[in-house]
């Protein structure tokens, strides 16, 4: 690692102007973390301050860590610039105590490059004071204009042969969404068009349209969502559920208490309630752990659901609903 020395910055920082878009963003890294932190810029530069000082561009939450873990952290402990010019952002290290970018230390005074999707931890590499930063310049190949306008994708979550699922920061306010999306092309070959698998493209837009007309506090919020396969922008920005499906939730615990599986299940038959009183009815297809949404981490989190659902479209002649579906 190459680093530079600078002078001590100074202590106070600059007023922000107004810009239709910031230069990053950076997130805590804590688990029901659902707002991105917006860096704007000012009339001649690119920099962010963060410290415990509250004169910071970002000041460090005081409920993020102990009180006194926090009285470690310097009052501006350390700066993000961004060089327009060079399309590169660098970290100093103001403080005495440390900075780490990825577990790794950066010496007081020093400079680091840090890319999009780097944690950057103060005063400890495990230091729960850490955030993850995300520049606005950069793009994951393969996606279409109409979503790397709205959105900045901050990391790929799944990917399957067809479609993928990030995470997402939907850049007119700042809040974090889960993206599905359909890609145009292939990963390894970003400028070759590739055929869209039709069953995927059907699936999405079956969700779509039920999700467009639904509205349940259990049920996932639709954000946004385009969907025209000619121009090929295909996706889906749902409401985000940081505490995981509801399969790990038991994998990691072993099993759920009598309360806390009444408070589930009293959610899943308000939901399932609702979807089979629509016209058409929905019903969900695979009603499986793995398909049952948390809405954070807490021991009693509110529930999401609605993936692998599908409407009942009326057959008068046959005189019952019928259509093709998978385990009810």
């Amino acid at each position: 690692m190459s680093t530079s020395t600078v002078s001590n910055p100074e202590l106070s920082t600059s007023s922000y102007g107004n810009s239709s878009t910031p230069w990053g963003w950076l997130v805590w890294n804590e688990p029901n973390a659902t707002v991105a932190i917006p860096l704007w810029s000012t009339e001649r530069e690119h920099v962010a301050t963060i410290g415990r000082g509250l004169l910071c561009t970002v000041p460090v939450p005081p409920t993020l860590v102990a009180n006194s873990f926090f009285q470690r952290i310097s009052r501006h402990h350390c700066t993000l610039q961004s060089a327009s010019e060079h399309m590169q952002t660098l970290l100093i290290n103001n403080s005495p105590n440390g900075t780490f970018v990825n577990g790794e230390r950066v010496d007081y005074l020093r400079t680091l490059p840090i890319d999009h999707g780097d944690v950057v931890a103060l005063c400890s590499a495990d230091s729960e004071a850490s955030f993850t930063f995300y520049d606005n310049h950069y793009r994951y190949l393969g996606y279409h204009l109409d979503l790397s306008n709205k959105y900045l994708i901050m990391n790929i979550v799944a990917s399957g042969a067809y479609s993928e699922v990030c995470r997402g920061i939907v850049k007119s306010n700042n809040t974090i969404v889960a993206i599905k999306i359909v890609p145009r092309s292939n990963r390894r070959a970003p400028y070759s068009s590739v055929a869209v698998n039709t069953r995927a493209v059907k699936a999405l837009g079956n969700e779509i349209s039920i999700l467009s007309t639904t509205e349940h506090p259990c049920i996932v919020k639709m954000v946004d969502s385009s969907f025209d396969v000619n121009t090929s922008r295909i996706f889906l920005a749902l409401e985000l559920a940081n505490g995981g499906d509801l399969q790990q939730r038991l994998h990691d615990v072993g099993h759920l208490s009598e309360p806390v599986s009444r408070f589930i299940f009293v959610q899943l038959v308000s939901a399932i309630k609702y979807c089979h009183g629509r016209s058409p009815p929905i019903v969900h297809r695979d009603l499986s752990p793995a398909n049952i949404l948390l809405v954070n981490a807490d021991e009693f989190a509110r529930v999401k659901t609605l993936k692998q659902a599908l409407r009942l479209r009326h057959q008068p002649q046959q005189g019952c609903h019928q259509c093709r579906c998978g385990l009810l």
